[in-house]
């Protein structure tokens, strides 16, 4: 296979559960654990939301312990880049 092997990720910019007020978003174990398979796999991956911009982390995904996953994911300068700055 010849040229750059790409990825495409399309995130939720969803960030509240309807009349609750509740905050929600991304998993962020759904989206860190493929993200690496894929980088490892040799693959570019991009990240992009509905609306583009910053992807709305649910806060029960990154609070208490973690997978090891999602530790490396939140100090990936690279990975949260992504994230703040998704493509639409």
């Amino acid at each position: 296979m010849t040229g750059t092997r790409r990825i495409l990720l399309v995130l939720t910019s969803h960030a509240v559960k309807g009349a609750t007020g509740k905050p929600t978003g991304v998993w962020l174990e759904e989206l860190a654990a493929p993200y690496y398979i894929f980088l490892s796999a040799g693959f570019e991956v991009d990240i992009a939301s509905i609306a583009g911009g910053t992807v709305p982390l649910d806060p029960d995904s990154v609070e208490g312990e973690q997978p090891e996953c999602v530790s490396r994911f939140l100090a990936d300068e690279k990975a949260m880049q992504a994230i703040i700055a998704s493509r639409s």
